[in-house]
């Protein structure tokens, strides 16, 4: 039951609680609930109160999201796919957890790999409390996938999954999106995408073409300014912390990066934060001097702030965090105009269509043979993002968003 409390009640549900981009946006948003003189109650695998000593991940998550991955082994393209498709047939989190505690708002986030299932999150999209669900891929409407390519088949129902080895009319994917179309009756929600790209995407959807849809972009705090240094050579950067992820386009990093050196040969070095375990650089031929994973926030910005231009070649992206902070770091941006990036990257870099090596690099080339222009375009980009994703301006459109949802429910 509902303990005695004046403030408002907010019940936020997000798989992880600290780890990728998507936990970093809804402990950002959390706070910014909290700033607002909201109570607020997270309900992710890695702290109180699904997991009380905070350790590790709960053994009931790990048989029951290992049962899933044990049926994806049979359905898989191949492994790589595995973890971009989440069923939830299963889940972890019941929704009379959730309903219990009686909250004023119940705002979802990444809620996939059996973190809760199907059936249980309508349960709570169908019940009589208002409901905001920040978007982090592309899942929330889907047949399964977290990302569609090319695929347009979530537009009326899915089947023909290109995740699958022998996709079919009727496959997983199409039973998936069906349990969605069939069982979630959202009375009272507002579905959010941090990007223009993804609200585009769930409006032209099955499953939310009827719904309201709407951008809010991820909050962003300024960090302390560091002074950047003057490089001798140019220094071109990336992030990838997984080179063999099939959103996160690893070849096509290699193929620009081969194209920078072949345009300015010696002049150009390239850093990843990230490790090489599939050897795409050794076996590439290509000198790339590779960080690591980097485990904190200051490790990142201390890495972006000695390089002089950021690289993103992903296959599939939403509103990359990453940018945010390559931005804030003073870099231009140098990358595929795939998702929510172009909105990121606006006048502040190039964007080109996938493949579009040579003409990444000579974009890159060209940032190097300005570079004074760039550095004094520093305070743009990072006012950019103060205008854009500051964590109050923030917050207070969601709250904006509650208060409608209360005045319609």
């Amino acid at each position: 039951m509902r303990e005695e409390d004046s403030r408002k009640h907010v019940v936020v549900l997000n798989a992880l609680g600290v780890g990728g981009g998507a936990a970093k946006s809804e402990m950002l948003i959390s706070e910014g609930w909290q700033s607002l003189g909201y109570n607020v109650t997270r309900f992710n695998l890695q702290s109180p109160p699904l997991n009380p000593k905070g350790v590790g991940k709960p053994l009931l998550y790990k048989v029951k999201l290992g049962l899933e991955k044990l049926r994806m082994a049979f359905l898989e393209k191949a492994k790589a796919y595995r973890f971009g498709f989440s069923e939830n047939n299963i889940g972890f989190l019941e929704a009379k957890d959730v309903l219990e505690l009686q909250p004023d708002l119940v705002h979802i986030h990444w809620i996939g790999q059996a973190f809760m299932s199907i059936p249980e999150i309508g349960k709570v999209l169908n019940a009589d409390v208002p409901v905001i669900w920040t978007m982090h891929d592309e899942w929330t409407f889907s047949g399964g996938c977290h990302y569609t390519f090319q695929c347009n088949h979530f537009e009326s129902n899915c089947g023909n999954c290109l995740y699958f080895k022998k996709p079919r009319p009727t496959d997983l994917s199409f039973h998936s999106l069906s349990a969605k179309l069939l069982g979630w009756r959202p009375k009272n929600t507002a579905f959010v995408s941090p990007s223009q790209w993804l609200t585009t995407q769930a409006q032209k959807s099955a499953l939310l073409k009827n719904q309201w849809c709407l951008t809010i972009h991820n909050p962003r705090p300024l960090p302390q300014i560091l002074d950047k240094p003057k490089n001798s050579k140019f220094v071109v950067g990336a992030v990838a912390a997984d080179l063999s992820n099939i959103y996160k386009g690893g070849e096509d990093l290699l193929a620009v990066f081969k194209a920078l050196q072949k345009k300015m040969g010696s002049q150009v070095e390239f850093v990843v934060a990230g490790e090489d375990k599939k050897g795409v650089f050794s076996e590439g031929g290509l000198d790339v001097k590779c960080l690591g994973y980097l485990k904190s926030e200051e490790e990142m910005f201390r890495f972006l702030n000695e390089v002089d231009c950021f690289c993103i070649t992903s296959l599939q992206e939403n509103y990359p965090n990453v940018l945010l902070e390559a931005k804030l770091s003073g870099l231009p941006i140098i990358g595929y105009n795939i998702g929510g990036i172009p909105e990121i990257v606006g006048e502040h870099g190039y964007t080109f269509p996938v493949g579009s090596y040579d003409e990444i690099a000579e974009a890159g080339k060209q940032i190097f043979e300005n570079s004074e222009v760039w550095r004094n375009r520093i305070p743009d980009m990072r006012q950019a993002i103060k205008d854009h994703n500051d964590p109050l301006k923030i917050a207070k459109e969601y709250e904006a968003v509650l208060k409608k949802l209360e005045n319609h429910g």
